[in-house]
């Protein structure tokens, strides 16, 4: 007959449920005792992505400095066209009527197409990248016709009785737009603007962008 090993009088003595080592009453928690409700539902864990998936990248929100470049140079466009025509302007008195006419119509299409850039500019900085293949194709064109009036005014200026200063005005603000049309189609082109256009579009085909 075997007997049981002696006990350790100085061993710490731990009570035992009837239960037995590591179990509980049915409803306790096996560690601490409290009780568990039976209709306690695991903790919700957010689903693994599948192979070959992962969330969508975060929107980038934050404007390029070429971009913003780009809406100020439009605006700065808007101001020198309107100055020029202003300019030309002073001028049509001293002018036949052929030039006369010319410059009328050249002012009349400035000052029309003056609001729909500075709307163009507003669309540019908001990330529309409908708005910014427009701007391209519309400076694109704007850049030939700049350096046809250029011509135009400069011979309609020197055939005047004016100022030699105000052929002389008229000629380096058209040139300085042609400069800023070339501006801001590369500004519009570099890869940090496409970059951002197309992020903010696909977040607008997502509906997670307005």
């Amino acid at each position: 007959m075997t007997y049981p090993p002696p006990q350790d009088p100085h061993s710490p003595q731990y009570p035992q449920g009837q239960y037995g080592p590591g179990y509980s009453p049915p409803g306790q928690h096996p560690a601490s005792g409290v009780p568990v409700s039976p209709y306690a539902q695991p903790a919700y864990t957010s689903p693994a992505y599948p192979p070959g998936y992962a969330p969508a990248p975060p929107v980038v929100t934050e404007r390029p400095t070429v971009v913003t470049a780009a809406g100020i140079a439009i605006l700065v466009t808007v101001a020198l066209s309107l100055f020029t025509v202003a300019l030309a302007f002073t001028s049509i008195p001293m002018m036949n009527d052929e030039d006369r006419g010319i410059a009328l119509w050249v002012g009349v299409v400035f000052l029309i197409t003056g609001i729909g850039f500075v709307a163009l500019a507003l669309g540019v900085l908001r990330g529309r990248q409908g708005v910014r293949i427009t701007a391209i194709v519309v400076y694109a064109l704007f850049l030939m016709m700049n350096i046809c009036v250029s011509f135009v005014l400069g011979v309609a200026l020197s055939e005047t009785e004016g100022e030699p200063w105000q052929a002389v005005t008229a000629t380096v603000l058209v040139f300085l737009l042609c400069v800023i049309d070339i501006l801001i189609i590369v500004l519009l082109s570099l890869t940090p603007a496409n970059r951002w256009f197309s992020a903010l579009s696909a977040a607008r085909r997502a509906g997670t962008l307005r």
